[in-house]
């Protein structure tokens, strides 16, 4: 058996080699070692199957992410609700709040109440407006401000608006020349 075959001549004439066994040098073409050629050993695929796998560059990692789907992953990511604007039917159930534990927003406990942080509603400033303010006023009287803070606090809860007092200046303003002309007739 030293001398090269042309493996497709064997196969075409169906000849049983004597040995029963062809070394790679036997095979006109071939450049394969036997290692390499026994890395195919066992394998059942036929040349349509391993085909499949031509241009295929996922590593192994890769391919390990779909083991276990049993359907089209996209089919499956199409389901899914978007991220914007999803719409849903049923109840939609969330997660409630435990009110023993206090809210954190970025790691800091939220300590204020519901009503204190509805008064915020509306407002436009930003942080360094704030610390601006907080930065040039230690005190009510570096604001200028002479009311005490108990004279102060006595204006918790007023809801009245600018027009609401700019009413009631124009009115005792015309109450004040009525009284001065009823004196000084």
């Amino acid at each position: 058996m030293g001398k090269p075959r042309d493996l497709a001549n064997v196969v075409a004439t169906g000849n049983i080699l004597a040995d029963g066994a062809v070394a790679p040098a036997e095979l006109t073409g071939v450049n394969a070692t036997a290692a390499e050629l026994n890395i195919l050993d066992g394998v059942t695929a036929t040349a349509a199957e391993l085909n499949l796998l031509d241009g295929v560059t996922a590593t192994t990692a890769e391919l390990n992410h779909v083991d276990g789907v049993t359907s089209n992953v996209q089919t499956q990511m199409d389901t899914k609700a978007p991220v914007a604007g999803p719409t849903f039917t049923g109840t939609a159930t969330a997660p409630t709040i435990n009110a023993s534990t206090a809210l954190q927003i970025g790691g800091v406990a939220i300590t204020a109440t519901a009503a204190e942080l509805n008064k915020m509603d509306g407002v436009t400033v930003s942080a360094s407006d704030i610390n601006s303010v907080t930065s040039k006023a230690a005190s009510l009287s570096d604001l200028s401000v002479t009311a005490s803070a108990a004279e102060l606090n006595k204006m918790d809860g007023v809801t009245v608006s600018s027009s609401d007092i700019n009413s009631v200046t124009s009115k005792a303003s015309t109450g004040k020349a009525i009284a001065m002309a009823i004196v000084f007739g």
